[in-house]
């Protein structure tokens, strides 16, 4: 992809002169700024700890990792816990406006360096797995530093310097952290100048994401109504004896999936020879619509839930966190091809293939398994109970008809759909080059800000 030019698209020009920073990975800066060491600008502390025993049920909100958002902003409304803490700590935890909450530690790499800046104008504190980052704000504005700090974890910087254990990047690291500094004045500049852009930028993306989301619904809506329905509106319709399916055209049937598919027909078996290399699918490697990607493993070195046969032809669904929608059609050779027995796998006896792939992707089968699935945390459902779920049934041949004409529909949907995607990376792209440029200088941004 081309370099993003935005001084052509801003009309405005680099700064007068610049200096070698003396930091590799900063590169130069404009002249008549610094660096230095965070420590040296900002007092660095970690939050209370998350054990409830230092706490009572009443008092002082505790922000925790999931309220700092990837944007930076704080869900004060949805805090982990509430808590009073010890009289004699409370004031030194007490966070004041315009504090920035850095996140060094949540177990994925891509959070670490996340910010937020606190404002509000109640009390609230922070767990451990959060850094208090305060600055003197007649020198430092913190909203420049939020932005400074989150360029560096959209370049992958903390991924990079793979500082700590555990993905990482704790205090001793942070005041280490060397950091530009502009003036006061251009700090606030840039602050401003970035908070209206990337609001700006943020709401085409978020518009953009909207009407994928409404594509979406509407190549569901598609799918549910040709497998339910039919393709002939005007076709006479029949009661089919199913109160959630309602209505289908006369001359389609109801049948149970054991009656028109095999259900989980072959595994390897554990003493397969374990060099013996296949394309394995687990559960994460299949998205919401139907692709997948698969991995080459042996026997040996695969999970032990790489066991479920498959060929072309067959659908796979997931039996684990059922309204993920891990469905998928098997087009590829899949002599060697193994899928995790978190899926079940369908092998049409009765069906034209595809047909089979459409109706397990239908609304209507999506939320029939959702409601037979059991459990809490991951919700599944048994073969037996897959087994016994009634479909409709159509005509062979307008189970093909219906097949061809929804990878068509749902192809034209999908196109769209990932120019729409492309379009959005293209903004974030230019988002992520956007800020980089302005906090490290190589756009002066003092006359685009009033």
């Amino acid at each position: 992809m081309a370099a993003i030019n935005l001084h052509t698209l801003y009309k405005h020009r680099p700064c007068p002169a610049y200096k070698n920073s003396g930091i590799d990975w900063l590169g130069k800066i404009p002249v008549h700024w610094i660096t230095l060491k965070l420590k040296r600008i900002a007092n660095i502390s970690y939050g209370i700890g998350t054990e409830l025993d230092r706490t009572i049920s009443t008092g002082i909100p505790i922000i925790s990792l999931p309220n700092v958002l990837i944007d930076g902003n704080l869900n004060l409304q949805e805090v982990a816990f509430s808590g009073i803490i010890e009289e004699n700590i409370e004031k030194s935890l007490i966070l004041q406006n315009g504090d920035l909450l850095f996140n060094w530690r949540n177990g994925s790499s891509e959070h670490v360096g996340k910010t937020a800046v606190f404002y509000s104008n109640d009390k609230y504190t922070h767990v451990s797995f959060l850094l208090r980052i305060r600055f003197d704000y007649t020198l430092y504005s913190s909203n420049y530093f939020h932005q400074f700090i989150n360029n560096l974890r959209y370049t992958g910087f903390f991924k990079s310097v793979k500082a700590g254990v555990n993905n990482t990047f704790n205090q001793s690291e942070l005041r280490e952290l060397y950091v530009i500094c502009p003036p006061l004045p251009e700090q606030n500049a840039i602050a401003a100048f970035l908070d209206h852009e990337t609001a700006r930028l943020d709401a085409l993306i978020e518009k953009k994401q909207r009407l994928i989301d409404l594509l979406r619904e509407k190549r569901a809506a598609l799918i549910t109504r040709a497998v339910t329905k039919g393709l002939n509106p005007a076709a006479p319709m029949k009661d089919s004896g199913i109160e959630w399916l309602g209505e289908i055209p006369e001359g389609w049937e109801v049948k149970k999936v054991k009656y028109i598919a095999l259900v989980n027909n072959k595994e390897l078996p554990e003493l397969t020879y374990q060099d013996f290399e296949f394309q394995y699918i687990d559960i994460s490697s299949v998205d919401n619509i139907g692709n997948y990607i698969s991995n080459t493993l042996t026997f040996k070195e695969a999970p032990s839930r790489a066991r479920r046969c498959v060929k072309i032809g067959d659908t796979i669904l997931s039996t684990v966190r059922t309204y993920l929608k891990a469905i998928s059609f098997i087009t590829n050779n899949a002599d060697t091809i193994i899928v995790s027995t978190g899926f079940a796998v369908f092998q049409p006896i009765y069906l034209f293939p595809k047909y089979l792939f459409r109706l397990a992707q239908s609304e209507y089968f999506i939320q029939k398994v959702v409601a037979l699935s059991n459990g809490v945390s991951y919700p599944a459902i048994t073969p037996f109970e897959l087994k016994n779920i009634k479909i409709p049934i159509p005509p062979y041949l307008e189970q093909r008809a219906i097949a061809e004409y929804l990878d068509y529909e749902t192809a034209k949907i999908d196109n769209l759909v990932g120019k729409i995607q492309a379009s959005i990376e293209k903004l974030q792209e230019y988002r992520a080059a956007l800020i980089s440029a302005a906090v490290t200088g190589k756009i002066d941004v003092r006359e685009m800000v009033e």
